[in-house]
């Protein structure tokens, strides 16, 4: 992780934004859309794992520029309590989500813990909370310098990594760096389907 830039407190606001900008298109963005204010909920909606890293995990950018952002946590620290919540401060950016759009993604953020917990269970694991690239250095191998940081970082510790997503883009991706499908579930009402994968360490590549 030496090679990126691991984010201060000061940060945190617009890394918020960097993700609000990447996932305009996800199809997460339907649970907000309709709602007033639609892009400071869905801004809290990033807030939230990002506060929530910083305080129990790691959260990094390739540069202090901040064209794209990863949050992770260790596996023992993935479960966001509502203590946790309340320590890391991530409580805040959720009751500015509104009742509304928290009632519209509990069931999506349910379904991961749950699946997590099934999965992981005994297991010592890096959870991957979220990462994306701003749109405009999309495609330029931020994304990729990322993702290959934590990688790098199971391989030589000899510990898994977890990750959700709910976009087939992605799903395409993460397969192409080594993660397998766990499970994949259609969430009807969110009208979407998630993915759950896991990357074995694989230290012999490293």
């Amino acid at each position: 992780m030496n090679q990126l830039y691991r984010l201060q407190k000061h940060d945190l606001a617009h890394a918020s934004e960097v993700l609000v900008n990447a996932f305009m298109d996800d199809p997460m963005f339907k649970a907000f859309q309709d709602l007033p204010n639609y892009k400071d909920k869905y801004k809290a909606f990033y807030t939230v794992p990002l506060t929530y890293a910083f305080k129990y995990g790691e959260v990094y950018a390739p540069s202090d520029q901040l064209e794209g952002i990863m949050a992770w946590t260790k596996g023992d620290a993935a479960e966001m309590t509502l203590w946790r919540m309340i320590r890391s401060g991530a409580i805040f950016p959720a009751i500015r989500m509104s009742n509304q759009a928290y009632r519209k993604v509990m069931p999506f953020v349910t379904h991961l813990s749950n699946k997590r917990a099934q999965q992981m269970k005994n297991r010592q694991y890096y959870y991957l909370a979220v990462i994306g690239v701003a749109p405009g250095y999309q495609g330029k191998g931020y994304g990729k310098a990322l993702l290959n940081a934590l990688i790098k970082k199971s391989e030589q510790d000899n510990i898994p990594i977890y990750l959700e997503t709910e976009t087939e883009a992605n799903a395409s991706l993460y397969q192409h760096f080594g993660f397998n499908i766990l499970t994949e579930t259609k969430l009807a009402n969110l009208d979407m389907t998630v993915w759950t994968f896991i990357r074995e360490p694989q230290p012999s590549e490293a």
